[in-house]
Order: C-alpha cells, then sequence, then structure tokens
C-alpha cells in the first residue's frame, strides 16, 4: 500500500521484491530468502520474484521476522513508502507483524516453482490440515472443502 514508483537504470518497474532486496540485504540469516528466490532461473520479474519470496517466507514461518526486519530499517521503508502508508506508522505495523505472525500456526505447502508466478498467482494450491495429514486441492481464498466431483476433474 502505498508504495513509491521506483524503476531500475533501464526502466523496468521495481516492486516489493526490491524493497526486501534493499532491507534484507546486509542482515546475516535474514537473506535465505532472498538467495532462494535469486536462486530460481525462470523468475524473470520483480513480482515474479516477490511471489516466490512469499510463498518462501510462508513456508519456512519466516515473513513476520522478515517484514518486521524491513520496518525496522527506517531508513529504506521511507525511502520506498509514502508517509501515509502503514508501513510507516508504528501502530499500524504493530498490528501488520502481529497478525503475520499468527501465520505461523498455519503449516503453508506451497512450492516456490512449478508455477509461471511472473504471470500470476497459482489457481489451485495444496494444504495440508495440521491435524489430518490428508492433502486437500483448494482454491485460494476459498473455505469451502472441495467436492470429490472438483477433485477428479484435477
Amino acid at each position: 500500500f502505498d508504495q513509491k514508483e521506483k524503476k531500475t537504470l533501464l526502466g523496468t518497474r521495481k516492486d516489493y521484491w526490491d524493497y526486501f532486496c534493499d532491507c534484507l540485504a546486509k542482515i546475516k540469516g535474514a537473506n535465505d530468502g532472498i538467495r532462494y528466490v535469486k536462486s530460481i532461473p525462470v523468475l524473470k520479474t520483480s513480482l515474479g520474484k516477490g511471489r516466490a519470496f512469499i510463498r518462501y517466507s510462508l513456508v519456512h514461518q519466516r515473513l513476520a521476522d522478515t517484514l518486521q526486519q524491513c520496518l525496522m530499517n527506517e531508513r529504506v521503508t521511507s525511502e520506498w513508502y509514502y508517509a501515509r502508508s502503514p508501513f510507516l506508522k508504528s501502530h499500524l505495523n504493530v498490528d501488520i507483524i502481529s497478525h503475520l505472525y499468527e501465520l505461523n500456526e498455519v503449516q503453508f505447502d506451497v512450492a516456490s516453482m512449478g508455477y509461471d508466478l511472473d504471470s500470476a498467482w497459482p489457481t489451485f494450491a495444496r494444504y495440508t490440515h495440521k491435524f489430518n495429514s490428508v492433502k486437500h486441492w483448494h482454491r485460494p481464498f476459498c473455505w469451502e472443502k472441495p467436492s470429490h466431483e472438483s477433485l477428479k476433474k484435477i
């Protein structure tokens, strides 16, 4: 929300991936996800790399820690976001980080590769219920369990 428009020397639009890179480049132990995403040769855009990074961070339960590290770097954050962004308002970013830490209770099983993340988020994902080892297919943001008929189509 309220990210400043930034471009590379060649005019390519920078995205939240580049923000994470700027924030985490010099923090030891916080840039494992950055190195992992940079090692995926099929990702060409900042948006695709950002999507892969978020998926990596969710699987490794590091999204809250990562964003918290970035928000603590106020200089870089203010270079990337306008003053009205919730990332620059401490009372709001505390809530955001708190909610992201709650996501650590969810065991995500999403691959960072195997999808064209440069184009779009995947329309199907696999998840494992924490109390049951049975895996289900679902559409993102769909709260209903898929019917057996819909699973046959997959």
